[in-house]
């Protein structure tokens, strides 16, 4: 399935807003939602540990933070603290406009944003000086695209 999916994280990564990206997948096993990594970019290496975490921030209004394994920017090699992980903070939710819920969050001054639809969660990890905004715009444009095509 992951081949399937990874044109959608190389335009995400293509609009030249993020460092990293994911798409998170969920089904319905014996009644119970199944949630799985379905495709991420190069050096991203997402753990479905992290994927679950995500998931769970983009959906649950209660859930303010996420960890990630630290993963260092090799355009900026400096901002790497020696931690071995990141801890972002949500900081926004725009819930459900259209069928699309956005989460942005933030770490240092870098930052995420989370798009949602019926079963996907959109994740692109941007870069220092990316504005947020501009960042959103690119990863809702492919979230409207999954979400018109019942995803």
């Amino acid at each position: 399935m992951a081949d399937a999916w990874k044109p959608y994280v190389d335009n995400i990564i293509a609009s030249k807003h993020f460092r990293f990206a994911a798409l998170i997948g969920s089904q319905t096993v014996n009644n119970e939602v199944v949630r799985s990594v379905w495709a991420q970019s190069d050096g991203f290496n997402l753990t479905p540990e992290e994927g679950i975490e995500i998931a769970q921030a983009a959906t649950q209004p209660d859930k303010t933070t996420f960890v990630l394994g630290q993963r260092p920017d090799p355009e900026n090699p400096a901002e790497d603290d020696g931690s071995t992980e990141d801890k972002y903070f949500v900081v926004r939710r725009n819930p459900d406009v259209g069928g699309i819920g956005i989460v942005f969050g933030k770490f240092k001054q870098a930052g995420a944003i989370l798009a949602t639809t019926r079963t996907v969660v959109l994740i692109g990890i941007y870069k220092t000086g990316v504005q947020p905004g501009d960042a959103s715009m690119s990863l809702t444009r492919i979230a409207d695209y999954l979400y018109n095509n019942n995803y």
